[in-house]
């Protein structure tokens, strides 16, 4: 198993297998909303912008597990925006219920919350889950930055939560739909 971090100029291919695994790994958010061509579009250029920064990891030349994660002193220009949001359109239009209710639950939820960096997304193949993969991701990312880092997940994930109360994580803050946790 190889970790490794996405870099610009990487080929649109890796983008679509960290798209695809997105979605068939994570249901009903925003990103699932989109076609996975439009998704890989997003990353990519995320990527080239410096608003995210991606890990994955791949066995066989596979992407099979994935975390992205934010700077927080890294900001997003309002072009970055408008380009993010053109993008995103035919996601909303065909699922704004979605979108309604992510954006909902997600407005306030990191109030007053800081961090050196915040894990976006982490996600491993079904077939690939119980290897230790998220581990592999999640320690990459904490032997950068150490503590201060943050993430959310669905409050109703119990194995998720477990998982980053395991990597030292704590409860910050939660709602109805989501926990934030911070490694102190």
């Amino acid at each position: 198993m190889k970790v490794k971090k996405i870099t610009k100029g990487t080929d649109i291919g890796i983008f679509e297998e960290i798209a695809s695994l997105h979605k068939e790994s994570l249901k009903r958010t925003i990103a699932s909303t989109l076609s996975n061509s439009r998704l890989a579009k997003v990353y990519s250029y995320m990527v080239e912008e410096e608003i995210l920064q991606i890990l994955t990891a791949e066995e066989d030349s596979r992407v099979v597990g994935s975390l992205s994660y934010k700077k927080s002193s890294r900001k997003t220009s309002i072009s970055n925006l408008i380009f993010l949001i053109y993008k995103s359109v035919p996601g909303f239009v065909r699922h704004p219920l979605v979108w309604f209710i992510e954006l909902y639950f997600k407005v306030g939820l990191y109030k007053g919350i800081k961090s050196k960096t915040n894990i976006v997304t982490l996600f491993i193949d079904v077939d690939y889950q119980n290897k230790k993969i998220g581990q592999l991701l999640v320690e990459h990312i904490i032997s950068e930055y150490k503590n201060d880092i943050t993430v959310d997940t669905r409050s109703s994930n119990k194995t998720a939560l477990n998982f980053y109360k395991k990597n030292k994580f704590v409860i910050v803050n939660k709602n109805a739909k989501n926990t934030v946790l911070k490694r102190i």
